[in-house]
């Protein structure tokens, strides 16, 4: 499953989120939220978690639209909350959203769901299969297996109990 094509849920409490006035953290935070990777990776010997993006600050920087100066002071803002935790590798940092798994989990609950659903309705019901080919049989008895109506007349009997 590609990246672009998964969502995540956003809470309408969010509005009330201490940073929610603050564009850079706000933009920042949001820019994470549809950024990080889905699935753990890793990437020259770091390990990446889900909920995890390897860049460097001038990447954040070409991504966000924001100012190195105002990446940083967001990034600090993230930080002192813990929201965002930052570990530096030699030639990028992994950029970790502590509360990712909170947007993600009622996600996959219902894809699992879903997909479990789906593969039962697009599975053809072998009842109905049965049905139809007995159907098809006794609809005309042909010569060479009515050797005797009575036969036919009970498979007839037998659809009408079951």
């Amino acid at each position: 499953m590609k990246k672009n094509e998964t969502w995540l849920k956003l809470y309408r409490s969010m509005l009330d989120w201490e940073w929610y006035q603050d564009i850079n953290a706000k933009v920042l935070f949001l820019h994470l939220l549809l950024s990080v990777n889905i699935r753990p990776q890793r990437k020259l010997g770091m390990s990446i978690p889900a909920g995890s993006i390897d860049r460097t600050q001038e990447q954040l920087v070409a991504e966000t639209g924001l100012t190195l100066q105002q990446l940083r002071t967001a990034i600090s803002k993230l930080k002192s909350t813990g929201e965002l935790t930052v570990v530096r590798g030699p030639k990028f940092s992994v950029y970790t959203l502590k509360n990712w798994s909170r947007y993600q989990a009622e996600q996959q609950r219902i894809n699992s769901r879903a997909t479990v659903k789906q593969q039962r309705s697009n599975t053809p019901n072998k009842n109905v299969k049965n049905i139809k080919n007995r159907k098809e049989e006794r609809d005309l008895p042909s010569e060479e297996n009515s050797e005797d109506l009575s036969a036919w007349e009970a498979l007839e009997d037998d659809d009408a109990t079951t």
